[in-house]
């Protein structure tokens, strides 16, 4: 993903296609000309040196664990609470092997041991298009979340 971090392939995009439609405050806003295949799937690398900036998406985003170190993903609600959730294998440690990521909300995330990797699957329903992609600038986040400005300056870029 353009300045997201990481290295990714698609592997899948659907050949079915749906309207994509948001839902804000109870309202669906049907948006214009917003065809989207209906499910995308990526490999993502993430390596200890790297992380996954903090962006947000007009689409639902499932992350799947598949090998490595296990993740943080550190999630911003609408409301301002930040959510911690460990994507990995080790049910017993409370990690996730996947973890849905609504729509909307602003999240980012980092390899737990930094001499490590996670290779990571992320489904994208209704699918992945850049037009949905929103990359988030520290200003910005910063302005909007200030309790949480450690963790922003930690996972973003600019």
């Amino acid at each position: 993903m353009p300045g997201e971090g990481g290295f990714y392939r698609e592997n899948y995009r659907s050949n079915f296609f749906t309207t994509h439609t948001s839902s804000r405050k109870n309202k669906i806003k049907v948006t214009q000309d917003r065809m989207r295949s209906t499910v995308t799937l990526i490999y993502y690398l993430l390596d200890g040196g790297h992380f996954s900036a903090f962006h947000r998406l007009k689409s639902d985003e499932i992350w799947h664990f598949y090998k490595g170190s296990s993740v943080t993903i550190n999630v911003i609600d609408n409301d301002g609470h930040l959510t911690d959730i460990r994507l990995g294998n080790n049910i017993d440690l409370g990690e996730q092997c996947h973890v849905v990521i609504k729509a909307g909300l602003w999240f980012g995330g980092r390899v737990d041991d930094n001499r490590s990797f996670a290779l990571i699957g992320c489904t994208v329903t209704p699918g992945f298009d850049y037009k949905d992609f929103e990359l988030g600038t520290r200003r910005k986040l910063v302005r909007m979340f200030p309790e949480h400005k450690a963790i922003i300056l930690s996972l973003t870029h600019v």
